[in-house]
């Protein structure tokens, strides 16, 4: 694996985030147009809707926010939301992706730009995506979140909102990440660069959330790169560095596990306000809560998750 002569393009100089980003992907189609194409397709009615409330989808996943996101506290934000009814669970029936496209654009639309605070006002929703086939398994949901919705991002200049993805099996890295490790990181070029982690948690983008990490690479320059550019992790075999074996289902992929395929819109108005309250200590701080939602997710374990899971209906 041969580094390039400059850093890779996926990278963050650090500790600075406002130099160098990942461009986003591009697909042909925006938001808007998607919208509107879905809207004026000769297969839908105006009336038609594929979502549902209150299936038994709805209930599993209510009971896995109820039982254990809100009751362990692993988010701390989410039992006020619930308490002033901010939280909308709602199940789709479609059974093709496209169609669950179309679901997920009309609940974007129902959220407000700027939320009143008002009890009872709907600020975040879970669209729970059950009858998709291919998409029990993991591999197909994670490609139509990755390529489709652009790994969350695709409703962030139409709606400002992001998309957050859980999936029974999520599984989003493949593997632990933690400093001192040895990873391949791919660039836009086709080649990749080796780096050793230094800080497995080094926040998030600007632009998209996307969480991001402190490496440094061989030629000895230190970046912030996203955890989706990392190929694989290294380990010496033979006196030669090589993709590591390593075990799948860390504590990272655990607080992404749901019993139901499901896709989260959270405004960025929310996130922000979380951000600002943190700073000014009148909330919730957000490292803490990362840091103590890795042990406790650690002590679960994997069987302890797909109890819970379980349990859920």
């Amino acid at each position: 694996m041969e580094l390039p002569p400059l850093p890779p393009s996926v990278a963050l100089p650090h500790p600075s985030l406002a130099t160098h980003s990942t461009p986003p992907r591009h697909h042909g189609w925006t938001v808007a147009a998607l919208a509107t194409a879905w809207k004026l397709a000769p297969t839908r009615q105006a009336t038609q809707r594929w979502a549902v409330v209150e299936d038994e989808h709805c209930q599993a996943v209510g009971a896995w926010l109820r039982n254990f996101v809100i009751a362990k506290d692993f988010c701390p934000w989410a039992k006020p939301a619930k308490k002033k009814d901010h939280i909308r669970i709602v199940s789709s029936t479609a059974r093709a992706s496209e169609a669950v496209l179309g679901d997920l654009l009309d609940e974007a639309e129902a959220l407000p730009l700027v939320a009143s605070g008002e009890t009872g006002e709907t600020t975040t929703t879970l669209l729970v995506c059950p009858y998709v086939e291919e998409w029990k398994a993991f591999g197909p949901f994670r490609d139509f979140y990755e390529e489709d919705l652009e790994g969350g991002s695709t409703f962030l200049e139409d709606f400002d909102m992001k998309i957050v993805a859980f999936h029974p099996e999520y599984l989003k890295y493949g593997f632990s990440v933690a400093a001192g490790d040895r990873i391949a990181v791919a660039n836009f070029d086709g080649t990749s660069s080796s780096a050793t982690v230094l800080d497995e948690e080094g926040g998030v983008h600007p632009e998209d959330g996307e969480e991001l990490l402190d490496v440094r690479f061989d030629n000895g320059e230190e970046f912030l790169i996203r955890y989706s550019s990392i190929i694989t992790k290294l380990a010496m075999k033979d006196g030669q560095e090589l993709p590591a074996n390593d075990a799948t289902g860390d504590a990272a992929n655990l607080l992404s596990r749901a019993p139901r395929p499901t896709l989260h819109l959270l405004r960025m108005e929310d996130l922000e306000a979380a951000s600002l309250a943190a700073k000014a200590k009148t909330g919730p701080d957000i490292q803490q809560v990362l840091e103590a939602n890795a042990e406790r997710a650690a002590a679960i374990g994997l069987d302890g998750m797909a109890e819970v899971l379980r349990d859920c209906g």
